[in-house]
This record gives structure tokens, sequence and C-alpha cells, in this order.
């Protein structure tokens, strides 16, 4: 995803800059994934809302922000992306080492996130006719934050290499997302992500599955 300015969000059919956002957390059926995740709230200092963080984290996405650092100096600055996320008060906003901890927390959600997933896919061939009657499946790079000389800071990755024209190669230290979509909306159906090294006919079948 094309990386945007953090404070200036794709604008649809909301009448103010910040209507998509909140009716996306509207829509979003993640109360089953926000549930399991306060049952492993422990006792003591509470910390940050989870629902905060959550809307944080997906607002992230949904405005291409790519830095935990520079989703909490958006939230810091623009309140009305903050109010949409559910922070009131400059105290709400979470702290990037918040923001990451709870990135490696949902690493262990991966069955109710994909919940989530599959429950707006739902929604959408519900809303949409012909939903996913024409699916494009392609695989997208991304690079690990270790590079190919560090790799046991990140030992799942793998090194991927693309052709560039027709003399020059682009090799990449990182990941593949394997993405099935909706041809006629463009809008995501499933995904899954390897080691860079992954061929990608070999995923082709299980996306589609």
């Amino acid at each position: 995803m094309p990386a945007s300015n953090p404070t200036t969000p794709r604008q649809g059919r909301g009448t103010s800059p910040f209507a998509d956002l909140t009716a996306l957390f509207e829509a979003l059926p993640d109360a089953a994934l926000l549930a399991e995740l306060e049952a492993t709230r422990h006792t003591g200092r509470p910390g940050y809302a989870i629902p905060v963080v959550w809307r944080s984290l997906v607002a992230s996405f949904y405005l291409g922000i790519v830095h935990d650092t520079d989703l909490v100096r958006a939230l810091e600055s623009n309140p009305l992306l903050a109010a949409a996320c559910g922070i009131h008060s400059p105290d709400d906003v979470p702290s990037k080492f918040a923001i990451c901890r709870f990135r490696r927390k949902l690493s262990g959600f991966r069955g109710a996130v994909s919940d989530v997933l599959m429950a707006s896919v739902g929604q959408l061939r519900d809303k949409l006719p012909g939903f996913g009657h024409t699916v494009a499946v392609d695989a997208t790079d991304v690079k690990a934050w270790a590079n190919g000389f560090h790799q046991d800071t990140d030992p799942d990755a793998g090194t991927g290499a693309k052709k560039k024209g027709q003399q020059s190669t682009y090799f990449w230290y990182g990941y593949k997302i394997h993405l099935a979509v909706d041809a006629d909306s463009e809008l995501p159906i499933w995904f899954d992500v390897t080691a860079a090294n992954t061929y990608d006919g070999n995923m082709l079948a299980p996306v589609l599955r």
C-alpha cells in the first residue's frame, strides 16, 4: 500500500474527513476478537484500552502509516483521528512500545483475526452483487526490518528475487503477501504471508481455497 499523509485519509462518501474511518470501526465484526483479547488482561496496572490500541492499529493500515512512531505522532497531532480511535485525552494515546507489544500479542490470536476477515468478506458478499465472481491473485514483496546480513534477527524471512526489465534483478530480504482480491471492486478477499523465497505458483491453490 502506498504511503499517504497520516493526517489526510482517503476520503469516500463521508461527511467529514474521518467519517469513513468511523464507519469502518462501526462495521468491523471484531467483538469476538476484542473479547478474547480482554480475557487475557492481567490484574495490576490497566494499561491502554484494548479497543483503542486495536483501532489505532487498524487506522494505521487504512492511512498507510508504516512506522509506530508516525502513528503515535498522528494520533497526538490530529484530534479527529484520535477521536475516531476512541482517544479523548492526550494521556490515552498509546505509546509506540504499547503498539509494538500489541502487534506481538495479536500474533497469538491469528484464528480470531482470520474470523474478523472472513466475517468482513461475508458482509461484502451480501452487500455487493457479484462480489468474488472474478478473482485476481498476485504477490507483493514486504521487506523485513532485518537484512540479509543479519538474518538471525528475523529467521522466518527469506531472500526473494524479481526481474526488473531485461537485465537487472531486484533482491530483497523479507516476505511475500499472496493476495486474492475481487477483480471488480478491487477489495481484498484473502491473503497469506510467506518468506520471500516462496514460489508464487505454490501459493495459488491455498489462497484460492
